[in-house]
């Protein structure tokens, strides 16, 4: 799977921008990104002590040595800037990086299969969005005087938000310059009115075939949990084993399916004892989180529950399944089709935007041909920290409204 999700690239309009500003200026949770200065496996992949950052250049020429304007690479003869190709390989290495952060380690951007896969995820990516809006301009279709104002009351809410001239500091923690941004966050309007024009209406066999080839499930289920400790008292006095505890735990489990096997209205009865007996999650109150059940997708469940749930018909009811989780009693239900309509219309806008990237003639720069991944990371990661460095002393250099706290005179 690519890392790089066209798609949800598409679908993040300037919030991208934002996110990745975010990271940068320390105002992300940390917990979900790497920190810059953890101590990662490879320090190939940390910012350097001994590289002195230049903030008077831009991020990108910085990190690359390569001016922002000059040719990355032509698609289809259409030069793409060094500033769009190296923001995309940016984001594809934060967003390695992060992954292997949640593990303890950090991506070694010197192993020559990762820098291969991240030229070619980046190379895709960078030519899916110059065919797009070259398909666009085939089309007669261009970004709207609607959508001009709405990325404009984006940019005027973060204003508000964060104050006058933070625009244009997001500017230069993204990387990129204000035609760089308006290309990055115009894509996903493209993309959408491309497929109003290209793509016509689904049947209703189309999305039932849609949900069919993702994989695309509804359950519900009766969980009751097992354990792997004893239980005890407020003593810490041990009233029952594991081994009993979870013994109960089945002998409940097959009561209940026995119940439901001679239901009449077996479903009724399903929500009833699931309402009842269910240890799923459940609210403040009592109640079941998830009374209506799930819709999920490949993976999304224990492999157990998943299989289990895929070999039954909707109104269908499983035996026992046993998970890590403890026994489940398993209801498959239909799927409404209908849900899919958009994710149909994109999933057939996104084919034809495909076509053109396989049949695309792309030529890369002799530049880029050559950039070194782990120093363009080291020295991107080195840019951001400055960044987040000085934004992090900038308040601290104003005066402090708690007179207590202001510096004597000395009288």
């Amino acid at each position: 799977m690519k890392l790089l999700k066209r798609l949800l690239a598409l679908g993040l309009s300037a919030s991208l921008c934002l996110a990745l500003a975010a990271c940068q200026n320390g105002e992300a949770d940390p917990s979900g990104s790497p920190d810059p200065s953890a101590s990662p496996a490879d320090p190939s992949a940390s910012p350097s002590a001994d590289i002195q950052v230049d903030l008077t250049q831009t991020m990108f020429e910085f990190a690359s040595g390569l001016k922002d304007g000059d040719t990355a690479l032509t698609v289809n003869g259409v030069d793409i800037p060094n500033e769009l190709y190296l923001y995309w390989l940016a984001y594809d290495c934060y967003y390695l990086d992060s992954y292997y952060y949640q593990y303890g380690a950090a991506a070694d951007f010197t192993n020559q299969e990762i820098v291969d896969y991240l030229l070619d995820d980046v190379q895709t990516a960078v030519t899916y969005y110059a065919v797009l809006r070259q398909l666009c301009e085939e089309n007669g279709i261009s970004v709207t005087s609607e959508q001009d104002a709405d990325l404009q009351s984006q940019i005027d809410a973060y204003e508000d938000e964060n104050g006058e001239g933070s625009f244009q500091t997001l500017l230069q923690s993204s990387g990129l310059s204000q035609d760089g941004f308006y290309y990055v966050n115009t894509n996903s309007y493209l993309f959408t009115s491309l497929a109003d024009k290209l793509v016509g209406e689904p049947t209703d066999a189309d999305l039932e075939q849609y949900v069919a080839d993702n994989g695309i499930y509804a359950v519900k289920h009766i969980l009751l949990k097992t354990t792997d400790k004893d239980v005890t008292d407020d003593a810490d006095n041990v009233t029952m084993t594991a081994d009993e505890f979870n013994a109960q735990q089945k002998a409940l489990a097959e009561d209940l399916l026995s119940q439901l096997q001679a239901s009449d209205d077996m479903e009724a009865l399903f929500d009833q004892l699931m309402n009842e007996y269910s240890e799923d999650g459940r609210d403040s109150d009592g109640s079941l989180a998830a009374p209506n059940g799930y819709v999920a997708g490949p993976n999304d469940m224990i492999p157990e529950f998943e299989e289990a749930s895929m070999a039954l018909k909707p109104g269908e009811l499983s035996d026992i399944v046993e998970t890590s989780a403890g026994y489940h009693i398993i209801l498959r239900l239909p799927v409404d089709a209908s849900n899919y309509h958009d994710d149909w219309i994109s999933e057939q806008a996104d084919a034809l935007v495909m076509e053109g990237v396989e049949a695309a003639d792309v030529s890369v720069s002799d530049d880029i041909s050559s950039l070194d991944i782990a120093s363009f990371y080291q020295r991107y990661m080195a840019y951001s920290v400055e960044l987040l460095n000085n934004a992090s002393a900038e308040p601290s250099s104003q005066p402090s409204a708690d007179p207590s706290s202001q510096p004597s005179d000395g009288t």
